[in-house]
């Protein structure tokens, strides 16, 4: 009972330390984030045909990422005139640069394969963009949108399959080799958009806690499918050949949706 009411004491001194948040200059922000990611595919009845399939879906897995951003921010007294910023502090422009993993999950049909449930996890898979910011509250709360490139740099992603079928797919654990003739075929990038709401509480002069939500759309077209080899050898005997057979209508967006926790940096005190 103590050491609560110890524990309670110092987060309320914590709270109420006479410091405030970063109101201009530089500011360097380290974070990571923790994420479900909802895989969204797409493709016509045509290329469902192709590959000898009757339906395609989505699954849900959870991913870690971490990262660094750089945001100048633009005073709302000095830039914009206003006379405080107890309500709005000012707009920030930056970039940002994150390295994690990377989920994709597929739920698809076939007669004769049943079912077939895939989750495949890439590492590393490298976020970088640029940021426009909204800063409000006396700078506490902060309304952020990014525009950005998705790069999938993993040429070995491990997977987990399952069927509904066993006899014909059998559950399996491995990791899908993208041959270097794929790795050239294949497209890597994807197009990001994200949106975040952070809520700032300044710690020192020169550092502050950050504590946010955020969400995540990407927007990524590989051109090609890739398959472990079991199941590559199952599909070529329904006359689809993954490695050579080009799906011009195939998406596999992803819609991601997390916190995150990190710490920002003064640049220049």
């Amino acid at each position: 009972m103590i050491m609560k009411k110890y524990y309670l004491t110092m987060f309320l001194v914590f709270l109420n330390i006479p410091v405030f948040a970063f109101d201009d200059g530089f500011v360097l922000g380290l974070k990571a984030h923790f994420s479900g990611a909802a895989t969204r595919p797409h493709i016509s009845e045509g290329d469902l045909e192709v590959m000898g399939a009757t339906y395609m879906d989505g699954n849900v897995g959870f991913i870690i990422q971490g990262g660094a951003d750089l945001t100048y921010i633009f005073d709302s007294q000095e830039y914009f005139g206003f006379q405080d910023n107890k309500i709005f502090g000012g707009l920030g422009w930056g970039a940002y640069l994150e390295i994690g993993q990377g989920y994709s999950g597929q739920v698809s049909g076939s007669e004769g394969v049943g079912d077939v449930f895939m989750n495949v996890f890439f590492t590393p898979v490298v976020h970088l963009g640029t940021t426009l910011k909204t800063y409000l509250l006396s700078n506490r709360l902060v309304l952020g949108f990014g525009i950005g490139g998705r790069l999938i740099a993993d040429p070995t992603p491990t997977y987990d399959m399952y069927s509904s079928v066993p006899k014909v797919i059998p559950s399996d654990v491995g990791t899908i080799i993208v041959t270097d003739e794929m790795v050239k075929k294949m497209n890597p990038w994807g197009a990001e958009l994200r949106f975040s709401l952070e809520y700032i509480q300044p710690v020192l002069d020169t550092m502050e806690l950050v504590l946010g939500a955020y969400t995540s759309y990407c927007i990524y077209k590989p051109g090609y499918i890739s398959m472990p080899e079991k199941l590559k050898t199952e599909a070529k005997k329904n006359g689809f050949d993954a490695d050579n057979t080009k799906l011009d209508s195939f998406f596999l967006n992803s819609f991601d949706f997390g916190v995150s926790i990190g710490l920002n940096f003064k640049v220049n005190p």
